[in-house]
């Protein structure tokens, strides 16, 4: 039900003690399918009933990276509100800021910027948001992080910075 948006469903599941952190085989809770959709309601039933906000899947993915990466802001203020831990990483070690960044998720960067999320948590390739932002041309991305102080002359593992990465691109 809180993959479809269905409010009411989830109010009654919610109601009779359906168990709210139960996985499925991918270990992706209500909470998380809800956020992946950007259905703002039912993320809101299930917070309120108690929903563990920084459950991570198989993969380590949370329900504020489901939502940064799809650019839900409501979902994500929601999910900030409630205390979503910023600087969780997956298996790749990708942030909710980094996943923003890459699909040109400007507000949502904003937002996870003013919940103090780490620019320079790097992922195993050693890419910074700010790096993957400038690589894939996001110019008001690449601005709100360089307003932000992130590292301009960070370095990916291959010794590359976001300015090198945009100047090899065109951009």
């Amino acid at each position: 039900a809180a993959d479809k948006g269905h409010t009411s469903v989830v109010d009654v599941l919610c109601k009779a003690n359906a168990n709210i952190d139960q996985e499925d085989i991918n270990g992706r809770t209500a909470l998380m399918l809800a956020a992946c959709q950007g259905y703002e309601a039912v993320v809101k039933q299930l917070l309120e009933a108690g929903a563990t906000v920084n459950h991570a899947d198989e993969n380590g993915a949370t329900a504020l990276m489901a939502a940064a990466v799809m650019g839900y802001e409501a979902v994500v203020e929601q999910l900030l509100t409630a205390k979503a831990d910023t600087q969780k990483a997956d298996i790749n070690g990708c942030t909710a800021i980094r996943l923003a960044g890459r699909n040109r998720h400007t507000a949502v960067v904003r937002q996870l910027l003013a919940a103090r999320a780490d620019t320079e948590k790097a992922d195993k390739h050693g890419e910074i948001a700010l790096i993957l932002a400038a690589d894939k041309g996001h110019t008001s991305v690449v601005d709100v992080l360089c307003k932000a102080n992130a590292n301009i002359d960070q370095e990916d593992i291959n010794g590359r910075t976001a300015l090198m990465l945009a100047a090899c691109q065109g951009y």
